[in-house]
């Protein structure tokens, strides 16, 4: 009995308190019983409330007011529609579409462009036939013409790489030209026949055999190229000059089989490796100003090298380097190696001039002049007479111990009187004050110099009463070596440079009172490439009327050429 008073009670108080709760709802409950509590439960207005839900994921959201009693959303965000533009691109930067897409306003682009305009399914199935190849490409992919039948033009004016083998064996093209290229890679162009002008400005790297076998190629132009890997130009069979004014490295082969190639210049050379100019038959004239060093077979059978210059080389450590040549005379003054054979069958050397600026003795082996005159007993070996004693006892020398000439260092022969510089040094290292007690720059006034092959770095510079030079022999002459010089002379000044091969910076230099200077030799003489050389000397520069064009058309010399005249014939 008393668990149902319990409830009866518990009831009681639940009706209590439902009717307090529809009583704050604004209800009168007055005289309403229990059985009209639905009714005045229907009779509330319900009042929702609204929020705003700010959702960018799928996620649950916590409204800060409860909406009936919930007071957590799940949400479940639909996926943004993207936004799609067409953008015209045609090199690599920052574009910004009208439209944007789920707020992004800006789109880096790289583009990569191998071959703008042409799919790489449309080259390699030959599906349009493509003659000029001429557009915006920043590079050429690898093989990406490989044996293209059709194209003879390649013009591309924003590409700065071709890739391996991108034109190999493209039997019909002619002309390349690409005005930004800064690097070729391995046999982009070879075996292109047909190939005759290439114009890579730019370009810093030949790589491996780029182009080997490209028998018609007459023109390179590759001022900027520092350095030539293996076997570049290859059997480059038509090709007579090429000018390399900043390449400091030649790599094995780069030109071999170069049947035709006459002359070449490298004033930055420092290394030339294996059989670089082997079979390099028409080659005549080498400058090699600052070469250190020379491997082995570089200039065999370059059966028409009549002369060579290598004051810097130090060593020839490789076999047969001037195997086969022609060569008369020549001057190794700070060599101190010579490998095996590297002078074998030069029929004609007569005359070497080794050490003369070297430590010691330099080391040879056994079979240096093989089939030389030297070696059957008629040529000379001029070496320095402080060391005259050590050679004609070393090691492999002294087999040639009669054939030994001691030649005095150069203070021990020269001479000045009476404002007379004369000897016969074969070189001057020094400039003339540190090597001669000379009253002062303005003593000298003539200089008769008929063994001197060489003047190195400001030998005559501010030597301004000089009026007189006589270097019949001279065939080195380094950078300001008269510089200021004549600028007091009485008169005005000529000079002839019979066998001159290389002519340093500002080497004439503000010499005011320069009127003539004669050059003569088969080749062009190697001139630095500066604009100082004659710089404020009213010099007329006369050359033979055999190579007054091919000076013309040097890189270092065409700045004077309203300056060089032909010699009469």
């Amino acid at each position: 009995m008393s668990k149902l008073i319990e409830n009866l009670n518990l009831i009681e108080s639940y009706k209590l308190d439902i009717k307090s709760a529809i009583e704050s709802k604004g209800v009168d409950m007055t005289n309403v019983s229990f059985p009209d509590y639905p009714a005045a439960i229907a009779s509330i207005s319900t009042a929702f409330v609204t929020e705003t839900l700010s959702v960018t994921v799928n996620g649950t959201y916590y409204p800060s007011a409860g909406v009936d009693g919930f007071s957590e959303v799940s949400v479940n965000v639909p996926a943004p529609v993207p936004v799609t533009e067409s953008l015209n691109v045609s090199v690599n930067g920052t574009y910004y579409p009208g439209l944007g897409y789920d707020g992004f306003n800006e789109v880096v682009v790289d583009v990569p462009q191998s071959v703008t305009g042409y799919t790489e399914k449309e080259i390699t199935e030959r599906r349009m036939n493509i003659v000029n190849l001429n557009n915006s490409a920043s590079f050429v992919s690898h093989f990406a013409f490989y044996r293209y039948p059709d194209i003879e033009t390649v013009s591309l004016s924003n590409c700065e790489s071709v890739g391996e083998s991108a034109f190999c064996s493209c039997g019909k093209l002619t002309t390349v030209n690409m005005p930004v290229c800064i690097t070729v890679n391995n046999n982009a162009f070879i075996s292109c026949p047909s190939l005759t002008t290439v114009s890579l400005p730019l370009c810093i790297n030949i790589s491996y055999a780029a182009f080997s076998g490209c028998f018609l190629l007459q023109s390179v132009d590759i001022s900027e190229c520092t350095i030539i890997n293996g076997q570049g130009f290859r059997s480059c069979s038509s090709l007579e000059h090429i000018s390399l004014p900043k390449c400091v490295q030649l790599e094995a082969g780069a030109f071999q089989d170069c049947k035709t190639l006459q002359s070449i210049d490298l004033p930055e050379c420092r290394n030339i490796n294996s059989s670089v100019f082997l079979n390099c038959y028409a080659l005549s004239t080498v400058n090699l100003p600052k070469c250190s060093h020379i491997s082995a077979r570089t200039f065999e059978n370059c059966s028409s090298l009549e002369h060579i210059s290598i004051p810097m080389v130090e060593s020839m450590d490789g076999f047969s380097t001037f195997r086969n040549t022609v060569i008369s005379t020549v001057s190794l003054p700070r060599c101190e190696y010579l490998g095996g054979q590297v002078f074998a069958y030069c029929s004609l050397l007569s005359e070497i001039y080794v050490g003369m600026e070297a430590y010691g003795v330099p080391s040879i082996s056994n079979n240096v002049f093989s089939y030389t005159p030297i070696a059957s007993g008629t040529g000379s070996i001029y070496v320095r007479s402080d060391l005259y004693d050590q050679y004609i006892v070393a090691n492999n020398w002294s087999v040639y111990a009669s054939q030994i000439v001691s030649v005095p260092v150069s203070t021990s022969l020269l001479s000045f009187s009476n404002g007379a510089l004369t000897g016969d040094t074969a070189y001057i290292k020094e400039n003339i004050y540190s090597v001669l007690t000379i009253p002062s720059r303005y003593a000298i006034l003539t200089v008769s110099l008929p063994e001197c092959r060489s003047l190195y770095t400001k030998v005559f510079d501010n030597c301004q009463m000089l009026s007189e030079v006589s270097l019949p022999t001279c065939e080195y002459i380094d950078d300001f070596a008269f510089r200021n010089f004549g600028r007091s002379a009485a008169s005005d000044i000529e000079i002839t440079l019979p066998v001159c091969s290389y002519i340093g910076k500002a080497a004439f230099n503000q010499a005011n009172k320069l009127t003539k200077l004669t050059l003569g030799s088969n080749s062009v003489c190697q001139l630095a490439k500066d604009t100082a050389a004659f710089y404020g000397s009213p010099v007329s520069i006369y050359v033979p009327a055999s190579l007054y064009d091919a000076y013309l058309a040097d890189a270092a010399w065409a700045f004077w050429s309203p300056q060089i005249f032909p010699i009469p014939e």
